[in-house]
Parts: C-alpha cells; structure tokens; sequence
C-alpha cells in the first residue's frame, strides 16, 4: 500500500466532491428531479472518459506514425545498398 499515492487520490477528489456537495446544497429541490440527475450524470461520465479516450486516440496516431518512419528506413537502406553495389 502505498501511502503517497493515497493521499494524492483524496486530494484530487477532494474540490470535486467539495464542488458536487455545494452545488446539491445550492440547487435544494431542483436536484431531485430526474432530468438533472441524468444530465449531471452523463456530464461526469463524459468528463472522466474524454482524458481516456483522448489517450487511447494518440496512442493509436502515434503507432501509426512509427510505422511510417520504420518503412521509410527500411526503404533507405535498401536504396543505399543499391546505390553502393553499383
């Protein structure tokens, strides 16, 4: 278990729980409608699957990337050795 890393989970949820108690608090009965609950529900579930997704998007951009740049000096090779034999 490691304790540091404890730590800094809680105090990173610690704002947004702060944030999440004080805006229930302020909105009183309007909160308990359904059609807030869903619309704060899929806020948070769309923010914390943008940073996921969005590193899951690079990654796969940037594999691709590094197969270009592989081919490419793979075809360097080949035309220097080419360019030596003769």
């Amino acid at each position: 278990f490691n304790q540091n890393y404890a730590i800094n989970i809680l105090a990173i949820s610690f704002p947004l729980s702060v944030v999440l108690i004080l805006g229930i608090l302020a909105t009183g009965t309007q909160f308990a409608s359904l059609s807030s609950l869903f619309m704060l529900s899929f806020a948070l579930l769309g923010t914390g699957f943008t940073f996921p997704l969005a590193r899951l998007i690079y990654r796969k951009n940037k594999g691709f990337n590094t197969r270009l740049t592989k081919l490419e000096k793979k075809e360097t090779k080949i035309s220097i050795k080419t360019f030596l034999e003769n």
